[in-house]
């Protein structure tokens, strides 16, 4: 649960954090986060010089690829994760997935396990903090030839053989401050361990804020060799708490209420409004919620009244809830208040350089021990 109140805490923070709130209490602790980001900053010096000793990053048999970002909070992470294991077991390589396992659940694994066991059936999925002994397991007992490290740019101490890293157009730079002060993990003179940069999210900005962006990219990437490649998440299908699949397009016309607990909940309500349906109420959750009777109890109680308040009114109730498919993994609910949920299926597509990341991809998965 300590994740879940860090990441709470987070969302009540993103209007200081943002530039939203304007008040004078708000610059003032923007001040005060930005001391406090000094310290921050000093940490990440100091563990940048500890994986320089010799013998302190640990090189495996097999190649490690890695997906990561700058920030913390949501970058669309997980379909990209999806994307390098298609692309790899397509090849025949037998691959396993490693992460740290943040919002563990009863009975073990996260939501991410959850809905990687759906989308990805045929990868392993191993999660502890301790990486470097789940890397070990997955060569020595799975007989992994390569192995994807997610949310594993900042996780040096695996050698890797290639780092993907995935910003975020919605909001790529994390405000532009160092936690605390922004969302920013590491600066951005890290872009330069990258070897390849995806943007996702792309169709939810404009054009001049999208060259903005691979404009700063471009001045603190190693060379203009580390290809830039845009992508946006695409909405390919409904899903039900069984994993019956609707297309997608039965979101357009409708009035529908929509949650989650994802890291950029903004990009989840953009994608349901350009799919075409009317989000006509919404809540939001903290990244990883894990959810408790009280909050099933609360989201009924919400759907409900809503029902209520538009027979009252003459008005057609909305007519579907939709969340994201890894909130919907741990909910195991075919209804609330009598209305259907459903989740939304994303994919990554990437529309340039997918070539390029494919090649990089491939080149690292059949890089010798």
């Amino acid at each position: 649960m300590a994740n879940n109140t860090n990441r709470l805490g987070l969302l009540k923070w993103l209007p200081v954090i943002s530039g939203q709130e304007t008040t004078i209490r708000a610059s003032l602790l923007r001040s005060l986060l930005f001391f406090l980001s000094i310290f921050y900053r000093i940490g990440l010096a100091w563990k940048s010089r500890r994986w320089q000793r010799p013998g302190t990053v640990v090189k495996l048999s097999v190649p490690v690829i890695s997906v990561g970002n700058l920030t913390t909070g949501g970058t669309g992470k997980t379909p990209v994760v999806q994307w390098v294991c298609r692309e790899l077991r397509q090849q025949g390589v037998k691959v396993a997935l490693l992460s740290r396992g943040y919002g563990q659940l009863e009975g073990g694994g996260n939501d991410e396990a959850l809905e990687l066991e759906l989308s990805l059936p045929d990868v392993p999925h191993l999660q502890d903090p301790d990486r470097v002994k789940i890397a070990e397991i997955a060569i020595e007992e799975l007989e992994s030839e390569c192995l994807v490290l997610d949310d594993g740019y900042q996780h040096r101490r695996l050698a890797r053989d290639l780092d993907l890293l995935l910003i975020d157009a919605t909001c790529p730079f994390g405000y532009g401050y160092l936690l605390p002060r922004g969302l920013l993990r590491e600066p951005l003179s890290a872009i330069k361990r990258a070897d390849a940069v995806i943007l996702s999210r792309c169709d939810l900005v404009t054009d001049e804020a999208l060259a903005e962006i691979v404009s700063i990219i471009q001045r603190h990437r190693r060379s203009s060799d580390v290809p830039i490649a845009k992508s946006a998440h695409s909405p390919v299908a409904l899903l039900d708490t069984r994993g019956t699949r609707r297309g997608v397009e039965q979101l357009a016309g409708r009035s529908v209420v929509a949650f989650c607990g994802v890291g950029n909940p903004t990009a989840f309500f953009q994608t349901l409004s350009r799919a075409g349906a009317t989000v006509v109420e919404k809540r939001v959750f903290p990244d990883h919620h894990i959810y408790k009777q009280e909050d099933l109890s609360d989201l009924r109680q919400w759907v409900s009244a809503l029902v209520d308040s538009c027979v009252v009114k003459g008005e057609s109730p909305p007519s579907l809830v939709v969340t994201t498919r890894k909130d919907l993994v741990k909910l195991h609910l075919a209804q609330i208040a009598g209305v259907d949920l459903l989740a939304v299926e994303v994919e990554i597509q990437i529309f340039t350089e997918e070539q390029a990341v494919r090649e990089l991809l491939m080149q690292a998965a059949n890089s010798p021990a």
